[in-house]
């Protein structure tokens, strides 16, 4: 059976990937550049360029448009936070399983 994966959910593994993947590519620098290009923007390219759209179309109560984005901006965000804390709590537990089998 095949893991499908909402648009949210998607992307945030994108951003996780991207960072470890940096990381591992670039040691602390390369972790932070790669994070870099997603902190504190956790809306997809699609995402932005609808939001800018709408924005660009607004004739009035553009705060309406501008609040909606930035709740999925969060709602993403958290996503992503809870992505990186299930991450490092298996690798943990899997750090801590591969040592026990150690003597």
């Amino acid at each position: 059976m095949a893991l499908v994966l909402t648009d949210a959910a998607h992307d945030a593994v994108v951003v996780g990937l991207t960072a470890t993947v940096g990381g591992a590519l670039g040691g602390t620098l390369g972790a932070a550049g790669a994070f870099n290009e997603v902190n504190n923007n956790f809306l997809t390219g699609k995402q932005v360029a609808q939001k800018q759209k709408e924005l660009a179309e607004c004739k009035s109560n553009c705060l309406a448009i501008q609040n909606k984005w930035g709740r999925l901006d969060i709602e993403q965000q958290t996503l992503l936070d809870d992505l990186q804390a299930q991450i490092f709590q298996n690798s943990m537990t899997g750090g801590a399983a591969y040592l026990e089998g150690k003597d």
